[in-house]
């Protein structure tokens, strides 16, 4: 199974799971492709901390909002 594969078994899954990919092939294709399959980012390797720690506090923050219900995103 690949990492796209799982991700879609994630975020189809009940409650869906935020997923972030992480890769050492992170061209364009491999990006839509993460992307097309509900992730919410990819990530190029090598991984900085503090990138990673924004796009977790990210998909923590998602994750919220899907449990509490629909809610206004106002940071676009």
């Amino acid at each position: 199974m690949t990492g796209i594969e799982l991700c879609r078994r994630l975020v189809r899954s009940v409650p869906p799971v935020p997923t972030i990919l992480v890769t050492a092939y992170a061209d364009d294709g491999t990006r839509a492709a993460a992307v097309a399959a509900g992730a919410i980012a990819c990530l190029a390797k090598p991984i900085y901390p503090d990138e990673l720690n924004r796009w977790i506090r990210s998909a923590l923050g998602s994750a919220d909002a899907d449990r509490s219900g629909p809610m206004e995103n106002d940071q676009k």
